[in-house]
């Protein structure tokens, strides 16, 4: 049978990064890739790096994979694997995932597909740099955190040794069913697919627990916008105090002094580097403040 797991995790908190390293590590697998993003333009599919490992990319946007708009084209995306017969299939999802569906997921895949695909697993990421104040106001990142089986906590080198105890300690404590890995930039102390093969998995303990509707906020606005051509400092410059106001920014841009870019943001500042090829040009934002949308597409 063919295993599929799933990577889940707040926006930013390094998905893609993780992906790219387990392609990396298990090079000798063929393994296929289904990309989720949340936003009208995809972006993080042309982020995979390409190798031999990859059998092929599928990519789903505008939506998430565990709502009824995307989980029909999520369960065929799946199916269309079983003519390729990877050794693996990990679907990155977005970080607005609202796993608590998972089962009926899982059920449908069994049904198209019977003895063709097993559920292998999740693993939700923690971002170690904003994870306890983002808990504190975003219930889908409590969803997330009670479907997956495995936590990877990411940003450990940007905290130090204590904090990343500390946030070790406070994870244990919480979720004492749960082992933590330590992942940076993507390479992992331990070997996650390992680590998601053993025990039961969560998804099935968590049925009856009340995950509906987006929390008191709502469900999170999305658009995206293309700056006129700046500097590359100016525009993150520009961007930078309204961080805090948004859960990501990413997406190319042209620039004055650099050329074709990549800018990616939380609220914990903006990375530039350079731009994938065959990348639609446009940033995409991700917020709860309505009034964001005006102000950025003046830009």
């Amino acid at each position: 049978m063919i295993p599929y797991i799933f990577l889940t995790g707040f926006l930013g908190a390094g998905k893609t990064t993780v992906l790219n390293g387990l392609l990396q590590r298990h090079g000798s697998r063929k393994i296929g890739v289904i990309v989720n993003d949340f936003g009208d333009i995809g972006i993080d599919a042309s982020l995979v790096e390409g190798s031999d490992t990859v059998g092929e990319i599928r990519e789903l946007k505008a939506g998430q994979i565990f709502c009824s708009c995307l989980a029909g084209s999520f369960v065929k995306s799946v199916l269309a694997y079983e003519r390729l017969k990877p050794d693996l299939l990990i679907v990155e999802c977005s970080g607005l995932a609202k796993p608590s569906s998972l089962k009926d997921i899982v059920r449908s895949i069994s049904l198209e597909a019977p003895g063709v695909f097993s559920y292998g697993g999740m693993a939700c990421l923690i971002d170690g740099e904003r994870h306890r104040i983002l808990e504190k106001s975003l219930m889908v990142l409590t969803e997330q955190m009670e479907t997956s089986d495995v936590f990877l906590v990411t940003k450990s080198d940007l905290i130090g040794p204590d904090r990343t105890e500390e946030l070790l300690a406070y994870l244990k404590e919480g979720h004492p069913d749960k082992p933590a890995i330590l992942s940076v930039k993507g390479r992992m102390e331990e070997d996650l697919l390992i680590k998601l093969e053993e025990g039961e998995k969560a998804y099935r303990r968590i049925e009856g627990r009340d995950f509906a509707g987006w929390g008191e906020q709502g469900r999170p606005l999305t658009f995206s916008f293309l700056p006129a051509p700046t500097a590359a400092g100016e525009l993150r410059n520009r961007l930078t105090p309204l961080l805090s106001r948004l859960y990501r920014i990413k997406g190319v841009v042209e620039t004055s002094d650099r050329g074709t870019v990549f800018f990616d943001g939380t609220s914990a500042g903006i990375e530039i580097r350079e731009a994938p090829a065959d990348l639609e040009p446009g940033l995409v934002v991700i917020t709860h403040d309505k009034s964001l949308e005006n102000e950025l597409k003046s830009f």
